[in-house]
């Protein structure tokens, strides 16, 4: 079977009896083309099904109109519902989103910073799970525009949603709480297990380091975290979750260890998540809407590559809204 050639721009001019130049001027838009003209090279457009060669393109003129976004799990909801809005509010302003998945790795973050230039992007959201001298150099070196949520020097050494989900367990009137958390040495797992520990010392409440688990942001984890967490002699009242996919992990983990959730063990999650709502128990969460901070680095990216630096000032962190549902209970 033969294969049919692609068509080329010469051949949308001869079918439109135009020049090249005039057909590169209307689908650029660089230059006025009367309507007779450009009904002609729309029809021919449409007729050959002529697509431009955005490579070739983004080589003559140093612009691709493409981005890329780099998150750690598209699995995750959070990201997922991120990465929506950073595609509709691209897409409105003519960009393609390219889309990376590191699967938490640094080596694989370290390897989206090469891809992005070497594909040309016009610019880089970068959600790094790591943080050090070493990732910021990195990040400094780059060529092209670059947005990360999480920026150097924070006034908060700690998450203020773990902080608040503990103290709202605090309040109900547990003191044996246990923290589950996500991949050891991340930042952002650093930061969570921080809001954690401050808000127990606060209560003058102690914790074991040995019952503390951290794996990964995962179901998985979580429902290893439960089986551990089950087998415990000393079991504690209360598990604080780093995130809402942990805390469906625990849940489902300690059901099927013979505990009910939440008369046995209170579980807390983060995110709100949709499955949240919908699991049995639902699950107490705190609200961290994805979508604010989405916009705001797709918008902050797009002043960078218009070259419009500031105007832009940082999302505010979540509230840190501690909504109450089934999993949890007062003792």
């Amino acid at each position: 079977m033969a294969i049919k050639n692609r068509s080329t721009i010469s051949d949308v001019a001869r079918l439109a009896s135009v020049s090249v130049a005039t057909v590169s001027r209307y689908l650029n838009g660089t230059a006025f083309v009367n309507e007779d003209t450009a009904k002609r090279v729309d029809k021919a457009v449409r007729a050959l099904d002529y697509h431009p060669n955005k490579m070739a393109r983004a080589l003559k003129m140093e612009r691709s109109n493409m981005v890329m976004m780099v998150v750690p799990d598209i699995a995750n909801p959070y990201y997922a519902q991120q990465y929506k809005v950073v595609q509709d509010i691209a897409e409105e302003n003519g960009l393609t989103l390219l889309l990376y998945d590191t699967n938490g790795l640094m080596e694989r973050e370290l390897e989206a910073l090469r891809i992005a230039q070497e594909n040309r992007c016009d610019g880089l959201i970068w959600q790094t799970m790591y943080r050090s001298s070493g990732m910021d150099e990195r990040i400094a070196a780059l060529t092209i525009p670059c947005v990360t949520p999480y920026v150097k020097d924070q006034p908060e050494d700690h998450d203020l949603c773990i902080y608040n989900m503990t103290k709202y367990l605090i309040s109900l009137g547990h003191k044996h709480i246990t923290y589950v958390g996500g991949l050891s040495g991340t930042w952002i797992n650093e930061q969570r297990r921080r809001a954690f520990v401050k808000a127990m010392d606060e209560a003058g409440l102690a914790y074991d380091d040995d019952e503390l688990f951290e794996m990964d942001f995962t179901v998985a984890a979580g429902m290893k975290a439960g089986r551990f967490i089950a087998s415990l002699k000393d079991r504690p009242t209360a598990v604080c979750a780093a995130n809402d996919q942990i805390a469906v992990g625990l849940v489902l983990a300690l059901k099927e260890c013979g505990l009910s959730v939440p008369d046995d063990i209170s579980v807390t999650g983060m995110d709100d998540i949709e499955i949240a709502r919908l699991m049995s128990p639902s699950l107490t969460s705190v609200r961290n809407d994805p979508a604010p901070m989405a916009g705001y680095m797709i918008r902050s990216l797009l002043m960078r590559i218009r070259g419009e630096e500031g105007g832009l000032v940082p999302e505010p962190n979540s509230t840190g809204e501690v909504i109450e549902r089934e999993s949890t209970r007062r003792i």
